[in-house]
């Protein structure tokens, strides 16, 4: 005796709107919806919506959707950052950024009378709008007036002191004919520095190289 098997069609709609306007009733278990604003296709269980992928998409970091309403293990890169961000736990976490990079870039930045207040040193055309730690070579013309002290943008500290080697940033550059030294500082957000020398001076400030994210 033979045994017969016959094929049972099955009902699947398939819905193409934002999240807030996929329909929650009249619907069939299995059902299909396609959430346009989250990128995410969903399956209707019979009680709710559930997601059968993740978003994937790309942006500016200040564009970046609200990670409560995506799938876990959603993504997300920042073209403006170079960071891919993961849905984890219902939150954005960082899980790879751009590498550290190191530029060398001899670039005159300053060169003119140096200032007796604290004032801004803007490096932003050499290492961006953005936080870097820089290697400046500072040369003075007169050898008699050598104090020099610099802070990233913003602090209060004083940094400074009448010292013949490198004191936090506070320096006394050399005393050959026209002096020079090297500072390591921080900028800050937007690429800039503060400075400051005991007395008025002939200055040439050159950027020898960088680091940044």
């Amino acid at each position: 005796m033979g045994t017969e098997s016959e094929s049972i069609p099955a009902l699947r709609r398939i819905y193409r709107t934002t999240y807030a306007n996929l329909p929650t009733t009249g619907l069939y278990e299995e059902d299909l919806g396609y959430a346009t604003d989250r990128k995410v296709f969903y399956r209707w269980s019979g009680s709710a919506w559930e997601a059968l992928t993740v978003y994937s998409g790309s942006g500016l970091a200040a564009a970046i959707p609200a990670a409560a309403n995506l799938p876990e293990g959603s993504l997300y890169y920042e073209t403006d950052t170079e960071k891919l961000q993961q849905v984890q736990s219902g939150a954005w976490v960082t899980i790879k950024s751009k590498p550290v990079s190191l530029t060398f870039a001899t670039t005159q930045v300053f060169n003119g009378t140096s200032p007796t207040s604290w004032t801004d040193l803007n490096l932003s055309a050499v290492v961006g709008a953005n936080q870097a730690i820089v290697l400046l070579k500072v040369s003075f013309q007169d050898p008699t007036v050598r104090e020099i002290s610099f802070r990233k943008n913003g602090d209060t500290d004083q940094f400074f002191g009448h010292v013949a080697y490198a004191h936090g940033v506070a320096t006394t550059v050399g005393s050959n004919t026209i002096p020079s030294s090297y500072v390591l500082i921080v900028t800050d957000s937007s690429g800039i520095v503060e400075w400051i020398t005991a007395a008025a001076n002939t200055a040439i400030l050159n950027l020898e190289a960088f680091w940044k994210l």
